[in-house]
């Protein structure tokens, strides 16, 4: 019953092309289904994670492919990538398979990348929590308490 009235509204809007329509979605329908906030969703789209299209009153419509979208971000964006890196590889990486041979090598070199950052970050989170274990020794050893 939505679609039809969306259809029908589609119909009857006039034929302004800079408003496209992609039937389906709403805003926090996407978010219903992702478990994305709006907040989220829109920073997706200011950084090309995701492009919905608009009604003629200007609200955003999502389609099914967006959902999809969404949850492959949020992976990339769990995995350590930046909303910027999600943007550039979620049709590659998470795509149907169908990326040139060079935009996959360019997708590797990058995730390479990022998880050299990562372990370096390991390695520091690691030294740090080393140093507080000296820490929390030497004030054990002070106070005379025993672990």
């Amino acid at each position: 019953r939505a679609e039809l009235l969306l259809i029908r509204h589609t119909e009857s809007m006039n034929s302004d092309t800079s408003v496209m329509v992609k039937p389906g979605l709403r805003m926090r329908d996407l978010c219903a289904r992702t478990g994305a906030t709006p907040r989220m969703i829109r920073h997706y789209e200011k950084t090309g994670i995701l492009a919905p299209g608009r009604e003629s009153n200007g609200y955003r419509v999502f389609t099914e492919e967006d959902v999809r979208t969404v949850a492959d971000a949020r992976c990339l964006i769990e995995a350590g990538l930046s909303a910027t890196e999600t943007a550039e590889l979620v049709g590659i990486v998470c795509g149907e398979g169908d990326a040139p041979p060079e935009e996959l090598d360019a997708a590797l070199v990058r995730i390479g990348e990022r998880r050299a950052v990562l372990d370096e970050r390991i390695a520091q989170l690691v030294a740090a929590k080393e140093k507080l274990d000296e820490l929390r020794d030497y004030v054990h050893d002070i106070r005379g308490v025993t672990r």
